[in-house]
């Protein structure tokens, strides 16, 4: 069995990976009503979208409520990777069929099932991702 290696992202990186999903999100002229992120790795990079973007942080199970016709909500669902897809791919599919969902993903692995709408960078390695928020301060 093939050992692999940690592969450390920085707060740089990251606000790096941010920038690259907000300016492409502008570049389309996206407006959306709220953004979302998967619980644990995906908060950081709601929050930082939220701030950034000037939209409101929603809590995730806000995602699954029914969408009224009358209502246009485009909803941004992020995660700090898009490793296997599987994660998004399970989510999506229990959306509610009205809600228009955008994704976000501050890494995608080049292999993955699932490529979102958004991705800060894509690491072609099968290295363990270490993000700044799981690295041990010293």
């Amino acid at each position: 069995m093939q050992k692999h290696s940690n592969y450390y992202l920085s707060w740089s990186d990251f606000d790096v990976y941010v920038e690259t999903i907000v300016t492409a999100t502008e570049q389309q002229g996206l407006k959306f009503t709220g953004v979302a992120g998967f619980p644990r790795g995906g908060l950081p990079l709601a929050v930082s979208l939220s701030h950034r973007l000037g939209i409101p942080f929603l809590n995730f199970n806000e995602l699954f409520k029914p969408v009224h016709h009358t209502e246009h909500v485009h909803y941004l669902l992020v995660d700090d990777i898009s490793d296997s897809g599987k994660t998004f791919l399970h989510t999506l599919a229990e959306l509610p069929v009205e809600a228009l969902v955008s994704t976000a993903a501050l890494v995608r692995r080049y292999n993955s099932a699932f490529v979102p709408r958004f991705v800060g960078t894509v690491i072609d390695s099968d290295d363990w991702i270490v993000f700044p928020w799981e690295q041990k301060i010293i």
